[in-house]
C-alpha cells in the first residue's frame, strides 16, 4: 500500500514564505512614499484653501477697510519678513502663517498678494503658496 501524503513540505512552505517575504519588502518603501506624498499634499490643499478663502474675504469687504490697508510701500508685495498685515490659524496640527501684502495701483485699484508659510517637519523645510488678486472701488 502506498502512503499518499496531503499538504506541502516545510521546504516549500520556507520558499514560499520567503518569496512572500521579499515581495512584500519592495511594496514598503512605497507605501511609506505614498503616505509622506499623501501628507505634503494635504499641507499644500489646507494652503490654498486658507489663501483662497482669505481671497474671497477680501471680496466683501469694502474698499477702504483696515484689512486692506497699505503700509505705504507699492513694492513689498513678496515681503514676508514685515508683511502688511499677518494670522496664524492651524489646521491638522499645522500652523499656517497668512500674510498679505497691499499695493496701490495708480488706476484705482489694488493689488492683494497673498501668502501662506508653513513648516514640513518630515522634510524639514519651509513651504509656501500665494494667491494674488486685485481689487476695485467699484462694485458689481
Amino acid at each position: 500500500m502506498k502512503n499518499k501524503r496531503k499538504g506541502f513540505s516545510l521546504i516549500e512552505l520556507v520558499v514560499a514564505l520567503s518569496i512572500l517575504t521579499i515581495g512584500l519588502l519592495g511594496v514598503i518603501p512605497l507605501a511609506i512614499a505614498t503616505i509622506k506624498l499623501n501628507n505634503v499634499q494635504n499641507q499644500m490643499l489646507n494652503a490654498k484653501y486658507l489663501a483662497e478663502r482669505y481671497s474671497e474675504r477680501f471680496k466683501s469687504l469694502s474698499f477702504d477697510a483696515p484689512d486692506l490697508a497699505n503700509d505705504g510701500d507699492n513694492n513689498d508685495l513678496a515681503d514676508t519678513l514685515n508683511p502688511d498685515h499677518r494670522e496664524v490659524q492651524t489646521l491638522d496640527n499645522i500652523q499656517y502663517t497668512i500674510m498679505w501684502n497691499v499695493a496701490d495701483n495708480t488706476d484705482g485699484t489694488k493689488t492683494i498678494r497673498i501668502i501662506v508659510q508653513w513648516y514640513d517637519a518630515r522634510n524639514r523645510r519651509q513651504k509656501s503658496y500665494f494667491v494674488e488678486t486685485v481689487r476695485s472701488s467699484y462694485e458689481l
